[in-house]
């Protein structure tokens, strides 16, 4: 292919140390190689929607093995910097959370209950707790932080769900989740009969 072929011209004049690489990609200017550059593909290949490499560009790469990422530490960290004073607790809910979901609920094609989802919930979590500081000033009780954090799965992770596992979704967070202050809300039965009518 035309990006394995570049990539293989680019790799080679970096082995050889050239300060200049003319016609890459077939353009007319020369351009000046920064000595140490480097070229690294990171791929999970696993994750949902992902293509293996083709052979051809796989080839001009030496593959390292990762190993799986401490969705706890990452959780923490990614909450004491948007704020919270109890990462520590909050973290291990919230990765908890996460993968019991990922057992709870039947597997589906638009389901992720991974990392990706986990930094967004902390991110709207956030979001949500810059604003509650506005408003409130800095001493925000635990509770109310947990309440951030109930609100932003709620945001995040439930309109992804279809209707028949929202109930256990939402059992399973308050199990989680006890001391929230934000209480669900479940739909009569007839009034998701109607949604469900009208959206055939």
């Amino acid at each position: 292919s035309s990006t394995s072929n570049q990539l293989a011209l680019l790799q080679t004049a970096i082995r050889s140390r050239q300060p200049i690489i003319s016609n890459f990609y077939g353009g007319s200017d020369s351009i000046r190689l920064v000595e140490g550059v480097g070229i690294f593909v990171t791929m999970n290949p696993l994750y949902l929607g992902r293509r293996e490499l083709p052979v051809n560009l796989s080839s001009l790469f030496r593959p390292v093995a990762m190993t799986r990422p401490d969705s706890k530490v990452i959780a923490e960290v990614s909450l004491r910097a948007q704020g919270f004073d109890h990462a520590t607790p909050f973290s291990e809910k919230l990765v908890t959370f996460f993968d019991g979901l990922s057992r709870l609920l039947p597997q589906r094609a638009h389901y992720d209950f991974g990392l990706r989802s986990l930094k967004n919930a902390v991110g709207g979590a956030g979001a949500l707790l810059s604003a509650k500081i506005y408003e409130d000033g800095d001493n925000l009780t635990e509770g109310m932080q947990i309440d951030c954090i109930v609100r932003a799965l709620l945001d995040t992770v439930k309109p992804k769900l279809v209707s028949e596992d929202t109930t256990d979704f939402l059992d399973f967070l308050e199990k989680i989740c006890p001391t929230s202050s934000i209480k669900r809300i479940d739909l009569p039965d007839e009034l998701f009969a109607m949604l469900r009518l009208e959206s055939k």
